[in-house]
Order: C-alpha cells, then sequence, then structure tokens
C-alpha cells in the first residue's frame, strides 16, 4: 500500500512539474511573440489547463500572443480572447476526432 501511495505521489508530483514548465515557457513564448513586457499570469493559465485540454491552450496562448503583435488585439480583450480560441479549438478537436 505505500508503495503504490509513493508511486502515485511521484506521479502527481512529475504531471505538477510538467504543468510548471508548461506555463513557464508559455509565459515565455508569450513574451517573445507578442513583443510585450508582460504575459498571463501563472494562474489565469493553470485555471485555461483545467477547463481546456492543453493542446488547445497552448494553441490559444501562442495565436493570441502572434496577434498581438499585430495589432490584431488589445490588452482590454486579450483574456476573452484566448479563452475563445481554446475552447473552439478544443471544440473542433472533439469533432474532428
Amino acid at each position: 500500500m505505500d508503495a503504490d501511495i509513493k508511486r502515485a505521489r511521484e506521479r502527481t508530483m512529475a504531471k505538477m512539474a510538467e504543468v510548471d514548465k508548461t506555463i513557464s515557457w508559455l509565459q515565455d513564448e508569450w513574451v517573445r511573440l507578442s513583443e510585450l513586457e508582460w504575459c498571463p499570469s501563472d494562474g489565469y493559465i493553470r485555471g485555461l489547463l483545467r477547463a481546456y485540454p492543453a493542446e488547445s491552450v497552448i494553441y490559444a496562448v501562442l495565436v493570441t500572443a502572434e496577434r498581438f503583435a499585430r495589432g490584431k488585439v488589445r490588452r482590454e480583450t486579450w483574456a476573452p480572447y484566448v479563452r475563445a480560441i481554446a475552447e473552439s479549438h478544443a471544440e473542433e478537436q472533439v469533432h474532428n476526432g
């Protein structure tokens, strides 16, 4: 029983470390692609990852950052924009299976 708990804890810790790395990478990519000096917060991205598949969140953050650099997204509208893209991407993945 203790070995099962230890393995479960290790798997959970490894997954959490991967999530942390992914969030950090997304924040770095946001700054690079958007050419801004700020990025979505850790908490905002974690919320997206709880709501949508990781692939959809990554896609949404990167697309929004690029569109920010081109003037297609503003600071006032970026958060709902990211969420809408993540939701749309997730739905496409379900339908295109």
